[in-house]
């Protein structure tokens, strides 16, 4: 999730949390929004880990310990007792660290609720898990939490702050509606085509009503663009469309879906042995462990003894958009960051090249 809505979920939890009436040590309402607002986003930290010559390990390592449900305990404690010392033992440590523990737990939650994926039970497992509900902005969301937040901070109001914070919970469970809409949708075409019901949804930019639907089949993914309210257009947009106008019309009703197959080696029968072999190579490993839909992008500089595989995840694909989780597995003296040697290198690029090349 992004920074925004940590922040803004922060300062609502902050404030939905008060201290005892009349107790002289406890932090004002506006000083614990404040406060969980800040620690709210320190499970992005990780993102300092880095990741060397691998942007996927660092990848991996995002959403991490940091993000721990099992962690969140031993992170309040540390950024609480920290917060108590700073601030000149003045406040209740007990306080800071519930604070500070609740304001983990939250960022963790909120993670949880888009398709990335979060290690919430990390040390014991480092399996990431997702249950995609929201995307991973949402300009709606915003505009729900940012009103309670300033009308709490406004009239330092804690039922202000509940309030906003019931309304956001409210708005969860309409996405889990929608969810399931479109999950619905994704088994009729499985049924249709006679396809095992295995099943993936992942909600979409622009509105709560966008989802993409991918249906399983062994090596293969049908996919597509839905509004499940039914709504949308469904004629094409004119091609000096801005890429806004482009990506809101690619989200069709569900008498409308127009569902594209992708192979996870490509469809290219020449190809799916290269392609194959490159993405077994040892430096994709990372890649193979962060993508839940990886697939054959694209394949660049053919021929018997140089060539690059290019894969991206379908996951995170959004039509008119390019893919920023694409990486390339080169072999021979091709362009671009690799040696002049003839063995195999991992290649990430700002521009990938168009699909099918």
């Amino acid at each position: 999730m992004d920074n925004i809505t940590h922040t803004l979920s922060g300062l609502l939890i902050g404030a939905a949390l008060p201290a005892e009436p009349g107790d002289l040590r406890a932090l004002p309402l506006k000083a614990r929004a404040a406060f969980c607002a800040v620690v709210t986003n320190l499970p992005d930290l990780d993102l300092l880990f880095g990741g060397g010559s691998d942007p996927f390990l660092a990848l991996n390592l995002h959403r991490g310990i940091t993000h721990s449900f099992l962690m969140a305990p031993l992170w309040g404690a540390s950024i609480g007792l920290l917060a108590y010392l700073a601030l000149g033992r003045r406040h209740r440590p007990v306080e800071l660290v519930l604070l500070a523990t609740a304001a983990f737990a939250l960022h963790a939650t909120l993670d949880l609720l888009t398709s990335y994926g979060t290690q919430v039970f990390a040390p014991i497992s480092n399996q990431a898990h997702a249950l995609p509900l929201l995307f991973i902005f949402d300009p709606l969301l915003w505009a729900l939490l940012g009103a309670g937040a300033v009308l709490m901070w406004l009239r330092s109001s804690v039922t202000v702050a509940r309030g906003a914070l019931v309304a956001f919970t409210g708005y969860v469970a309409l996405c889990g509606a929608f969810m399931l809409r479109a999950e619905q949708l994704a088994m009729h075409e499985a049924d249709s085509r006679g396809l095992a019901r295995s099943v993936l949804v992942f909600p979409q930019p622009l509105s709560p009503t966008h989802w993409k639907l991918v249906v399983v089949d062994d090596d293969r993914y049908h996919s597509a663009y839905a509004n499940v309210l039914g709504l949308g257009p469904r004629a094409a947009p004119a091609k000096d469309a801005s890429r806004l106008v482009r990506v809101w019309n690619a989200y069709q009703p569900s008498d409308a879906l127009k569902w594209t197959r992708r192979e996870q080696y490509g469809a290219d029968p020449m190809m799916r042995g290269f392609a194959r072999f490159a993405f077994s190579r040892e430096e994709l490993a990372e890649f193979r462990r962060f993508a839940l839909l990886p697939h054959l992008y694209a394949v660049t500089n053919r021929g018997p003894d140089a060539g690059c595989g290019w894969f991206t995840d379908l996951r995170f694909e959004i039509k008119g958009v390019d893919n920023p989780f694409t990486v390339g597995m080169c072999h021979g003296p091709v362009a671009g960051k690799l040696s002049k040697s003839q063995g195999w290198s991992l290649e990430t690029s700002d521009a990938p090249p168009a699909p099918g090349r």
